[in-house]
C-alpha cells in the first residue's frame, strides 16, 4: 500500500490535472494502490443467531459502533441497550405519523 499525502485545496486543481495525464493512467495507479482491506470487525453481526437481527442484509454494524439490545418485555415493541437506563422504541415514525416540533426527522 502507498501513503498518498492530503492535497491541499489551494493544489487541488493541478493535481487533478496531473492525475488525468495519459488518459487517467495516474488516477488509475492511485486507485489501485489502495489497500481494500477491512480495518473494522464485524464479528458479532455474521455470528449466525444475529444475522437475522441485522436490520438491512447490505448493511452491517461494527463492532465497534453497535448497540447492544435486550427485550423489555414479550411483546412491548421496546428494547433498552446494554448499561442504558433510557428505553427506546425499536421502529421509527411512519410517513403517516405527524412530527412534533421537537421532533426529528
Amino acid at each position: 500500500m502507498v501513503s498518498h499525502p492530503p492535497v491541499p485545496v489551494n493544489e487541488l486543481a493541478e493535481h487533478i490535472e496531473r492525475l488525468r495525464a495519459n488518459s487517467g493512467a495516474r488516477f488509475s495507479a492511485e486507485y489501485e494502490s489502495i489497500d481494500p482491506g477491512q480495518q473494522l470487525t464485524w464479528d458479532a453481526a455474521s455470528q449466525d443467531d444475529n444475522k437475522p437481527k441485522n436490520r438491512y442484509a447490505n448493511v452491517i454494524a461494527y463492532d465497534h459502533s453497535r448497540v447492544q439490545l435486550c427485550a423489555l418485555g414479550k411483546h412491548s415493541g421496546q428494547a433498552r441497550g446494554k448499561g442504558s437506563e433510557r428505553t427506546a422504541g425499536v421502529r421509527g415514525k411512519t410517513p403517516g405519523e405527524v412530527l412534533n416540533r421537537g421532533d426529528v426527522a
